[in-house]
C-alpha cells in the first residue's frame, strides 16, 4: 500500500503568485487578515487532518508602520517600529526584550564602511 498522496498547502495562483526571495529564504506573499488556525488559509494535509503551519514569517500592515519577522531556524522574532511601540513591548513583564543594533550591510553581506 503506497502513501497517499498529499496536495499542496496553497492553490497554484497563491503557489504561483508573488513571492519575496532574499538569500536562503523564498516566501509566499498573502494578503489579508492574520487569523489564527489555517495560516494564509492553508488545505488540510489529508481530509479530516489539519496542516501543521506556524505563523507567518514576516508580517506588516499596509501602512508599513511596523514590521515582525519571525527567524524560522531560530527561537527569537524581530520587530521594527516607533519608538513608543519598542518602549510598550520593554515595558511588558511578559516579553524577553533584547534591543539590537542596526548595521549597514555592504555589497555580498559585508559590512559597509
Amino acid at each position: 500500500m503506497s502513501a497517499p498522496t498529499v496536495a499542496p498547502a496553497f492553490p497554484p495562483e497563491v503557489i504561483d503568485g508573488p513571492r519575496l526571495r532574499i538569500p536562503a529564504r523564498d516566501y509566499l506573499l498573502l494578503r489579508g487578515p492574520a487569523r489564527p488556525g489555517k495560516a494564509g488559509g492553508a488545505a488540510d494535509l489529508l481530509p479530516g487532518w489539519s496542516r501543521t503551519i506556524n505563523s507567518p514569517n514576516l508580517i506588516w500592515p499596509a501602512d508599513g508602520a511596523w514590521f515582525v519577522a519571525t527567524e524560522i531556524d531560530l527561537p527569537w522574532t524581530g520587530i521594527a517600529g516607533s519608538a513608543a511601540l519598542i518602549e510598550a513591548l520593554r515595558d511588558d513583564a511578559e516579553l524577553d526584550v533584547e534591543e539590537t543594533v542596526r548595521r549597514a550591510i555592504g555589497p555580498a553581506g559585508g559590512r559597509a564602511p
